[in-house]
């Protein structure tokens, strides 16, 4: 079954013309791009109901944590887009990204993301496990995030139980 889905989503990328320097440009374009439109979004909302974006984030505490992962991703996906030759060179240190980020956009709830990352790692699915990552930046940094996405479903979690 796991091969039968495995040969789908290669077929899919395969038509797609995705290979991993165009997913990792997706990747990076998709970090980059919906933060934007969330704080457009939030930006229109405050403009809408004629408050400021403070009083919408005190009034809406899940936004403000929405906000935050918003704003590394967007962070992160600068940062990725000035070293993408790095992480194109070392294919374990992408394989490691991808499947850090996969796990930190599913607690974001980015899915588009997490699809993304999906793809990159079905893309990589030859590479010999045993080789470690050489880029201790980027794998420090994708460690880090993954924690700050996971504090920010719990709190995400304790403010919705709290209502």
């Amino acid at each position: 079954m796991i091969s039968k889905t495995n040969n789908f989503v290669i077929r899919l990328l395969d038509r797609a013309h995705l290979d991993t320097g165009k997913i990792l440009n997706t990747y990076i374009a998709a970090l980059i791009i919906i933060p934007l439109f969330f704080a457009g979004f939030v930006t229109y909302e405050a403009s809408l109901t004629a408050q400021s974006l403070a009083a919408i984030l005190t009034a809406t505490p899940i936004i403000a944590v929405d906000m935050v992962m918003m704003i590394i991703n967007f962070i992160f996906g600068y940062y990725l887009w000035l070293n993408k030759e790095k992480i194109l060179a070392d294919l374990p240190t992408y394989r490691f990204f991808m499947l850090y980020q996969a796990i930190g956009q599913v607690m974001a709830g980015n899915f588009i993301c997490v699809l993304l990352a999906m793809g990159g790692l079905v893309r990589t699915n030859g590479i010999n496990q045993k080789e470690q990552s050489n880029n201790k930046l980027i794998r420090g940094a994708s460690v880090i995030f993954l924690l700050i996405f996971g504090l920010c479903l719990i709190l995400t979690i304790w403010l919705s139980s709290k209502k």
